[in-house]
């Protein structure tokens, strides 16, 4: 039994000292899950890490979120501490 995913068109891409480069043979633009997306980016998740919700977050990102005062879930509005992460 197959099962679909809802997926997204992300652009690949990578940085190095020389500029951002996209990655993929022909088109750097690919579908990837939409689980892999970070809700507060919406990019590609390099780090992610999971809220006692069930939500997954680039960790750079959340913990910002977090540290500039916020302490509700982006996702669920309910109640979020740095720990919680």
């Amino acid at each position: 039994e197959r099962v679909a995913l809802a997926t997204k068109k992300v652009t690949m891409t990578t940085s190095t000292q020389e500029g951002t480069h996209s990655i993929g043979p022909n088109d750097p633009t690919t579908e990837v899950p939409e689980d892999f997306i970070c809700p507060l980016t919406l990019s590609l998740m390099q780090d992610p890490v999971i809220s006692k919700y069930g939500h997954s977050f680039e960790r750079e990102s959340i913990l910002e979120y977090l540290g500039r005062g916020s302490d509700i879930c982006p996702c669920t509005r309910q109640p979020l501490r740095m720990r919680d992460v």
